[in-house]
């Protein structure tokens, strides 16, 4: 019982140490469907045997091809961490696109980042949907208000003056239940 204790102490020992800062755990789109009119963001997320940051990142969007490069500086606490972050890719038109993560790393608990190395790359594909034309809403005077339609609780047409439950629609879009 004792040398399985062990073997497996180990194993999940040795599985920790075997992934190193910058290995990427994680891409995924948000907002999960975007739209042509809204931000679009690649959210990231990165295993490190240290604490890690993101130090600065950059887009480069050709065509309907996006390249994320994240810049990562680790080197502070010995911890293990995992670190999520969420980068800007702008809005984009509607379209169906492709992306490559690239993450880089540099190491320096002192002094501060300069020197980084492509550590880890990871792809995926995404959709841009177009945003349908905005519909202008006028508002409509209170005294314009009119009668469109009256139904009963079965959907069937009925006149004002009937008895039961009704529903009067208006032209505002509004519903009224009468009794």
């Amino acid at each position: 019982m004792k040398i399985y204790i062990l073997t497996l102490a180990f194993s999940i020992s040795f599985g920790a140490l075997s992934q190193t800062c910058g290995d990427i755990y994680m891409s995924e789109i948000l907002p999960v469907v975007p739209s042509d009119t809204s931000e679009t963001f690649l959210r990231v997320g990165i295993y490190c045997n240290e604490n890690a940051y993101l130090d600065s990142y950059q887009v480069t969007t050709v065509s309907n091809n996006v390249v994320v490069d994240a810049y990562y500086c680790f080197g502070w606490l010995q911890v293990i961490t995992e670190t999520d972050d969420t980068v800007s890719l702008g809005i984009l038109n509607s379209g169906d696109y492709s992306f490559v993560l690239n993450t880089y790393t540099s190491y320096s608990p002192d002094t501060g980042c300069q020197a980084f190395t492509l550590h880890d790359s990871a792809n995926g594909s995404f959709t841009v949907s177009q945003t349908s034309s905005t519909a202008t809403i006028h508002a409509l005077n209170p005294e314009t208000k009119k009668i469109i339609k009256i139904f009963d609780g079965l959907g069937r047409a009925v006149e004002l003056n009937s008895a039961g439950l009704k529903f009067i629609v208006f032209n505002d879009g509004t519903i009224e239940r009468m009794n």
